[in-house]
């Protein structure tokens, strides 16, 4: 899900790297960049805040950067949040069902299913992003996002008895 080819962007530090040059020209919104918790225990071909630090002597004043070991819980950032951008996360749709407006940068399992604002073109993305302070998440998408996180989170799970997972740890 990280780069498909379907993305207006070549991979997620593209699309990062056009988004903080877009956020930084936009004095009056203040940006948070929020590394995934699983860079620590998983680990990635490339962290998030290894990748800022290699491209950015300091990130704009109206970004601010949440490590993977941050304590901010990310359901609780979302109340906060007045719009949210994403490349393909979950977060997305779960800020979409909190009737939060999003625009997706990559190509997220909701793309294109009226959940969010999904551009077609980097032209397009730099527009929506310049007007974020005006977006919202109308009833339908709210709703259809309630429709869509039903699906993939109850109607198509099933059963995976092949792990456990004991209190952040997982048994394999």
């Amino acid at each position: 899900a990280l780069a498909p080819q379907q993305a207006i962007y070549r991979d997620i530090f593209d699309w990062l790297n056009n988004t903080i040059k877009i956020g930084a020209e936009i004095e009056d919104t203040h940006f948070v960049i929020k590394a995934h918790p699983a860079e620590l225990s998983k680990g990635t071909d490339q962290c998030l805040g290894d990748w800022i630090d290699e491209n950015y002597a300091t990130l704009p004043t109206n970004f601010t950067f949440l490590p993977p070991d941050t304590d901010v819980n990310t359901y609780s950032l979302i109340r906060d949040l007045d719009a949210g951008i994403v490349y393909a996360s979950t977060v997305g749709l779960e800020m979409a069902f909190n009737r939060i407006p999003v625009v997706t940068g990559g190509y997220p399992p909701y793309h294109g299913f009226g959940v969010t604002y999904d551009p077609t073109t980097q032209s397009a993305y730099k527009k929506k992003i310049e007007k974020i302070n005006q977006l919202e998440c109308s009833e339908d998408m709210g709703e259809r996002a309630e429709r869509f996180a039903h699906l993939l989170f109850i109607s198509k799970a099933f059963d995976y008895p092949y792990s456990s997972i004991d209190i952040g740890q997982h048994t394999y």
